[in-house]
């Protein structure tokens, strides 16, 4: 992780993805992730308020962060995406591996269970 801001996810937990409401209103969301080859990945439930963000408008800002989305770094502009097929699996397993025991730990309600998983890819732009 060298460039244009991915160095300082190096070794955090938490990114805060920054996406945007219809009206423009910016909506902040702490999430795990995963990075490979220079793009962020991480998964959240299909139907979340930020897979239709994303869908709509997938520009974003992220920057690494706390649990609670207490910053740890300065905003990037980067580009969203869902992904599906082989890299979704790539980074399903960088996840699983990244966060093993949390992952393996988590209980999900029945209607999660069922709604399954959305996996997305966070570009940086240069």
């Amino acid at each position: 992780m060298t460039t244009n801001g991915l160095e300082q996810f190096a070794g955090q937990q938490f990114l805060n993805l920054e996406t945007y409401r219809k009206n423009g209103q910016a909506t902040p969301t702490p999430v795990w992730f995963a990075e490979d080859n220079g793009v962020l990945y991480f998964r959240t439930v299909n139907g979340a308020g930020k897979v239709k963000r994303i869908t709509n408008n997938p520009q974003v800002r992220v920057m690494p962060c706390q649990s609670q989305g207490e910053p740890l770094g300065t905003w990037v502009d980067a580009d969203a995406q869902v992904i599906t097929g082989a890299e979704a699996d790539r980074a399903l397993a960088l996840l699983n591996t990244k966060y093993e025991i949390p992952m393996k730990t988590m209980q999900f309600p029945p209607e999660v269970a069922t709604r399954g998983f959305a996996v997305i890819a966070v570009k940086l732009r240069a």
